[in-house]
């Protein structure tokens, strides 16, 4: 029961749970309901307002698709109507809406064109539900076509598609714009004018449209030039005048009009009319330029020619009205139609008088048929006939014209009328006539007083009269009577001229002048008488039966006579008929008669004059001779020098490039000596070969001089020291001094100074044979007293000199102003011959010298005076001569007539010049020297007075103490006064104690035991050992003394500085060893001689360069063809093409930046070679002989064409430490190979044996060729191959020593040049023999270098 109760209890309980939980429960989802309503509620709303926004939206969408220009439309498919249609559609197509509705409204009114192709695409895509657009044209109500772009999308369901909806454009406007387009795209096609469309957004313009017109104009497709500028088309014509116009539009943007010269692609020029306009975007921005191009050439040509036509047409007109020759044209018929202003006033009529009427007007009746016929038929056939015409003008006067009638005719070429121009003669005609009578008449006149005065014999005068009178005046008779007054006055009859058949002589007629009318008054008068009819004529009353006796009729006579005196007379007979005189005969009888009767009166005046005439005529046939024998030998001198020139240079070659490389050598101070005397002597030479080619340069003013900065002091050593070993063979002292005053380093022509030193100093060596030749320099004052009669040539101031190595005078003496010009006087004195007062003004001419004798004893050309003078004149001095106290020349200011210093040996010459002073800075190691020299005693020996002085004065200019002794015994005496010295000076030679003796007792006089000593000698016999054993000396110096050995000498004495003797250091390369790899250069040598192309390798082996070789100008082509080098160094004259002509070719077939540097090279040194080498492009010049320290400056100036890693390359490279090595003299005594030029080689090559051997064989191989081609050109007469091979076997044998075999080369050259071949086969035969001795000397030397 409990349980019972328990599940009732648990049952009530679960009950009540229950109830309370729906309950709630129910509460609860009714809460939920209410809440879900409320929310269905607000949704319900909100989609009401959604709908209403949108009602709203698609009211608004249909009213603004309703106001555009966009037929929105919905169509059924099932009844293919359709169910909406925009209101714009009415407008568009102009039906009313109600149409639209119908059934198929849009298929029945598509543009049957369209129509199928509309419907088959609409309803393929709507099948497979795409939407889809299309184009197609429906038909207006008003028959227009409209076109349209659907935008259709399908509404589908299930797949099914159910309606079409989508939007109607109208694009017709599009369309036309379109079909535009397309239609100026044809025409720009079709055009015949050219167009072109440029980008102008870019700024070269690149063409980006071209029509197919400009491609046929042009002759470029479109490929050719888009992207292009057009401005190919004008290509090298840039210079035209409308080009800048089209330039300065295109710059502002605006449109322009030109005309250019074009050219088409295959270089023909056509004129091109452009005309250019601007084309702008959207925002008005310049975007592109549209040409218009028109070939307006021949329109051009047709324009220019009209032009012209037109203006020869104003041009005739002009010339019509205004000539001054009568212009008639007629027409067809004969008739004037024209008549020009000139006509008017030539025939008097006017126009309107002759217009209509025939030319026939202005002729005689007589001669107008035939006129007329002969003028139409000419210009009928031949298009123009001239001639003279009688014309008659209006008042009846009449005149001659000359006409020119020609055809004028029409384009086709027919015949429309004719013109007449006639020029107005009469006045001409008349004095023509006039002048030919004169001019007859003065012939007549000339030949007769010709034929009179051809002989010296007065009756071949008188015959000659007679007879050329009488053919000249035509008559029957001429007779010529001479006069006599004394003793009764007559005419006897001395010659006549008959021609009458039945010849009668009148010659025995004496005419007796007595009572007889006619001779007394024709002997009384001047002028003539005329007797047309002896038997009327009063004069000859009562002589009627003499005339017909010999059967004269008409007579005309005259006298002759000589300043009023009657001498003769000519008579002249007409017997055949009566004769009416005319004046004219009567003037030239009168005329005759004057000539005759001078001369018979000058007879012998004539005679002389004849004799004269011929001597004159000698005279002047040996002027014409000498001129063409002076103009010959003017050009054979050039044609001489120019190979003198070329010849000697080719073996000084050798000569200065040997003592170049020598001097690269160790030397003794003696060699050393030695070497740079034969440098500096060669140098000179050079300088000496080029004054003597520029002496006609010198004679024509034409010479230039040079303005550099040299030193003084160096340039009067130099010439000092060439002449030295000269002056020393004749055991003749030369010295020099320069005056305190002097500037060292002045600005002028250094090598024309030397010259004129050498060329003095060289003349007074010559004519001294004992004593001295002093050179002194100083200062010119302008006054020749105060400086030669006064003043001995060497200076007795104690002043202070300027240091051997400073050009600054010293504090002392005053300094010359370096901006005015100083006058420097140089002076010469020997000690010589002299020269005799009566023959010092003729050693300034040309080609002489003071005595004829001299010549044969001394030799000499005679020009060396007249070059040194003429050069101090150019240099702006002069230049005299001083001998026995008289003065030759012109010394200008300084001219006086007789020296004070009288003095009966030796000459002395004055030259001066003028010259700026060159800027030097100071030099103050110089001054502390000074001071270590001031008060040193020195002591001076020597038996020269003028050794003694110079040395002297140089030393006191350091201030230094000085005591001079003229022989060792009175140098000893002072010594044993207990005299005390720093160094002594001591000359070798000296009369009774020389100075090794002298140094001897020096050493045994006390104190002197250790006194510095040095030794002067003779230059050439300079002691290679300063220790004599018991004597040592401390240094040596050799005559002439060079101040700057004397200051070296003393101040490394007296400063205990030891002064080498034996071994002198090696001469300091002047050229940079490793200049190549400094500079690398990448060179080809053009030399045609081998053994010239020896010493050029060897010149750049030197530098360390190499080079590749060539022999002609076309090999040097092919070489820079295969690769690129930095510099040529070109020989001109080669064989097959010269230098010349292959720098010329290089110049045209490479361009800058690609061509090498090239320098000529050449043994012509003549004035011109080097101007004609660089005016063919060459860069440098280089004359030989080729010193190495000119070819490395000129290689310096080579700019590198390699690129960068070939120079790197070129840097990484190690400098050999030694390329050539020293090789000991060999001794050569074969007398056909010359042994100083095998040991010139030896030295060059220093040892290397293979090199010496190699270049030797080659001389070998090369020289037989060389020959036989030598050979070959005598047989064939070819002179210019002969010339060209001689010279160049001349040039390599004289380079191996082969001198005899040069010799023989260039008599060939010679001939060969001078194309004579007379003796060439002797000289061939020699030649031959020659070469196969020096062939088996060279090959025994070859031997020699393979032991």
């Amino acid at each position: 029961m409990i349980a019972g109760l328990f599940i009732a209890g648990l049952l009530v309980i679960s009950t009540v749970t229950l109830s309370i939980y729906f309950a709630l429960k129910m509460k609860a989802n009714n809460q939920q309901i209410t809440a879900k309503n409320h929310e269905l509620a607000h949704r319900i709303f909100e989609q009401k307002q959604i709908e209403i926004a949108l009602c709203k939206s698609e009211n608004r969408l249909r009213q603004l698709l309703e106001t555009v220009k966009v037929i929105p439309w919905e169509l059924d498919l099932k009844t293919w109507r359709f169910i909406y249609v925009g209101p714009q559609a009415v407008d568009l197509l102009n039906y009313p809406i109600a149409q639209w509705y119908e059934e198929n409204f849009w298929v029945n009114h598509l543009h049957p064109h369209d129509r199928e192709k509309s419907v088959r695409f609409c309803q393929e895509a709507t099948a497979r539900c795409e939407n889809h657009e299309l184009e197609y044209r429906m038909l207006a109500a008003d028959g227009r076509v409209i076109w349209l772009r659907d935008v259709v999308s399908v509404v589908h369901e299930a797949g099914t598609p159910t309606m079409l909806r989508g939007f109607m454009f109208d694009i017709t406007d599009m369309k036309l714009v379109e079909e535009t387009l397309r239609l100026r795209e044809r025409a720009l096609a079709a055009t015949s004018n050219g167009i072109i469309i440029t980008d102008a957004r870019l700024a070269y313009n690149p063409v980006i449209y071209v029509n197919p017109a400009f491609e046929e104009i042009t002759g470029y497709s479109a490929t050719d030039v888009i992207g292009q500028n057009c401005r190919f088309l004008q290509g090298s014509d840039t210079k035209q005048l409308a080009l800048d116009e089209l330039r300065s539009s295109i710059k502002a943007g605006k449109s322009c009009k030109v005309v250019l010269r074009n050219y088409r692609k295959d270089g023909k020029l056509f004129w091109n009319q452009l005309n250019i306009s601007p084309i702008h975007d959207e925002n008005g921005k310049l975007s592109h330029f549209i040409g218009i191009q028109t070939d307006i050439s021949d329109v051009y040509n047709e324009l220019r020619l009209r032009k012209l036509a037109e203006a020869r047409l104003r041009n005739q007109a002009l010339t019509f009205e205004n000539i001054h020759d009568g212009a008639i044209i007629t027409d067809l018929t004969g008739s004037i139609i024209d008549w020009n202003p000139a006509a008017e006033s030539m025939f008097g009529y006017t126009k309107a008088e002759v217009l209509g009427k025939t030319p026939s007007i202005l002729h005689k009746p007589e001669v107008v048929a035939t006129l007329t016929t002969e003028v139409l038929q000419t210009v009928t056939q031949k298009g123009r006939w001239s001639g003279e015409i009688n014309f008659i003008r209006k008042d009846g006067t009449q005149g001659i014209c000359e006409t020119t009638v020609a055809s004028l005719q029409d384009e086709q070429g027919q015949i429309v009328a004719t013109i007449g121009i006639n020029h107005d003669i009469t006045e001409n005609k008349r004095a023509k006539e006039a002048l030919q009578r004169q001019l007859h008449r003065t012939l007549l006149l000339e030949q007769i007083t010709q034929e009179i005065r051809q002989s010296l014999d007065t009756s071949k005068i008188f015959q000659t009269a007679a007879t050329q009178i009488g053919k000249a005046f035509r008559v029957d008779r001429c007779l010529i009577h001479s006069y006599i007054h004394d003793p009764i006055p007559r005419i006897p009859l001395v010659a006549e001229y008959n021609v009458l058949p039945d010849y009668c002589s009148i010659f025995n007629l004496e005419v007796l002048i007595p009572n007889n009318p006619h001779t007394e008054q024709m002997m009384a008068q001047e002028s003539a008488i005329a007797s047309p009819d002896v038997y009327v004529d009063p004069l000859f009353q009562g002589a009627e039966l003499t005339c017909q006796k010999i059967g004269l009729k008409s007579m005309l006579s005259v006298r002759t006579s000589y300043q009023g005196e009657p001498n003769g007379a000519i008579i002249l007979h007409q017997c055949s008929h009566f004769r009416q005189w005319t004046q004219d005969e009567i003037e030239l009888l009168e005329a005759v008669a004057a000539q005759l009767g001078i001369a018979l009166a000058q007879a012998h005046l004539l005679e002389q004059e004849t004799r004269q005439r011929e001597e004159l005529t000698l005279k002047n046939f040996a002027l014409e001779r000498a001129k063409r024998q002076a103009e010959a030998a003017n050009l054979a001198k050039s044609e001489f020098l120019a190979m003198m020139s070329h010849e000697i240079r080719t073996p000084m070659n050798a000569v200065i490039a040997m003592t170049g490389l020598l001097l690269d050598t160790e030397l003794t101070p003696q060699q050393q000596d030695f070497v740079e005397t034969v440098r500096s002597s060669g140098d000179a030479l050079l300088t000496i070969i080029n004054d003597i080619l520029d002496f006609s340069k010198i004679e024509s003013g034409k010479l230039e001089l040079e303005e550099q900065p040299f030193d003084l002091r160096t340039c009067v050593e130099q010439a000092i020291y060439v002449l030295a070993p000269k002056a020393a063979q004749k055991d003749i002292e030369l010295a020099y001094l320069i005056e305190p005053q002097v500037p060292t380093h002045i600005i002028g022509d250094l090598t024309r100074l030397r010259q004129v030193l050498m060329n003095l100093l060289n003349n007074a060596i010559k004519f001294t044979e004992n004593g001295e030749v002093v050179l002194s320099v100083g200062l010119g004052t302008g006054d020749l007293t105060q400086q030669t009669s006064s003043q001995s040539p060497i200076p007795s101031t104690q002043s202070p000199v300027p240091s051997p190595q400073s050009p600054v005078p010293s504090p002392q003496s005053p300094a010359p102003n370096p901006q005015s010009p100083v006058q420097i006087q140089f002076a010469i004195k020997d000690t010589g011959i002299g020269i005799a007062p009566e023959k010092i003004e003729r050693l300034f001419q040309p080609f002489t010298q003071a005595d004829v004798s001299m010549t044969r004893r001394y030799g000499g050309t005679g020009l060396g005076l007249v070059i040194s003078k003429r050069l101090s004149q150019m240099m702006g001095g002069t230049l005299w001569v001083e001998s026995q106290g008289f003065v030759g020349g012109n010394p200008g200011t300084w001219k006086s007539q007789k020296s004070s210093s009288y003095s009966c040996q030796g000459s002395t010459f004055y030259f001066t010049i003028k010259a700026q002073v060159a800027p030097v800075g100071e030099q103050a190691e110089f001054s502390n020297l000074l001071v270590q020299l001031a008060g040193k005693r020195l002591l001076i020996v020597d038996d020269n007075l003028t050794n003694r002085t110079i040395v002297s004065l140089q030393a006191e200019s350091w201030q230094m103490q000085t005591y001079a002794a003229k022989s060792g015994k009175e140098a000893l005496a002072q010594l044993a006064q207990g005299t005390q010295f720093d160094i002594a000076i001591l000359d070798m030679q000296m009369p009774e104690m020389d100075g090794l003796s002298l140094a001897r007792e020096i050493r045994k006089e006390s104190g002197c035991e250790n006194l510095p000593l040095v030794m002067l000698t003779p230059l050439g016999k300079l002691e290679t050992s300063l220790n004599f054993g018991d004597v040592q000396f401390a240094a040596s110096l050799s005559k002439p003394i060079k101040q700057s050995q004397l200051y070296d000498v003393v101040t490394r004495v007296l400063g205990n500085q030891t002064t080498p003797a034996s071994i002198s250091p090696c001469h300091s390369p002047s050229v940079d060893p490793h200049l190549a790899y400094r500079s690398p250069l990448r060179i080809l040598l053009a030399e045609d001689t081998l053994v010239n192309q020896k010493v050029a390798l060897l010149m750049l082996q030197k530098m360390s360069y190499q080079a590749d070789v060539v022999t002609n100008g076309l090999e040097v082509l092919k070489a820079l063809e295969k690769q690129p080098y930095d510099v040529v160094l070109m020989d001109v004259h080669m064989p097959e093409m010269d230098g010349l002509e292959t720098t010329r070719r290089i110049y045209q077939q490479w361009e800058v930046g690609f061509r090498p540097y090239i320098i000529a090279i050449t043994a012509n040194a003549m004035r011109g070679d080097r101007e004609a080498c660089l005016a063919a492009g060459m860069n440098d010049y280089i004359s030989k002989p080729v010193q190495i320290e000119q070819l490395a400056q000129a290689l310096s100036k080579c700019p590198p064409q390699r690129t960068q890693q070939d120079r790197v390359m070129s840097w990484e490279l190690q400098p050999p430490d030694n390329i050539l090595q020293k090789k000991q003299d060999q001794t050569f005594n074969n007398v056909n190979i010359d042994a100083k030029t095998i040991k010139s080689l030896r030295d060059i090559l220093r040892g290397d044996r293979a090199a010496f051997a190699e270049l030797i064989e080659c001389y070998l191989t090369e020289t037989p060729k060389l020959v036989q081609n030598i050979s070959t050109a005598i047989a064939t007469q070819d002179a210019q191959t002969l010339w060209k091979t001689a010279h160049q076997l001349k040039s390599s044998s004289a380079s191996v020593g082969a001198m005899t075999l040069a010799q023989l080369c260039k008599q060939l050259e010679r001939q060969g040049r001078s194309n004579k071949f007379q003796s060439s086969l002797e000289s061939i035969s020699q030649l031959h023999q020659e070469y196969e001795q020096v062939k088996t000397a060279l090959q025994k030397e070859l031997a020699k270098e393979g032991q």
